[in-house]
């Protein structure tokens, strides 16, 4: 498995590169996003544009399960 491929803490910043690697989005659209207030939520650390990786995935609307969810079990019939 790559590294980038490997489940991350929803608290870790990113900077772009690596949210463009784990998203698929180019460097220039995340910066375009950025200028136009479009995107996910980023911060501005120094000089340096970072992104909580919680965010991008409630940006992708990407589903979260924790460890102890369960998949619901189907209902039978009476």
């Amino acid at each position: 498995m790559k590294d980038q491929d490997a489940p991350l803490p929803l608290d870790v910043f990113l900077r772009p590169r690596d949210v463009a690697a784990r998203t698929g989005y180019s460097v220039a659209t995340l910066a375009r996003w950025r200028c136009h207030g479009e995107g996910p939520v980023f911060r501005k650390v120094k000089r340096a544009c970072v992104y909580r990786w919680g965010d991008v995935l409630d940006w992708l609307g990407t589903p979260r399960r924790s460890t102890s969810d369960h998949p619901s079990r189907p209902t039978r019939a009476a």
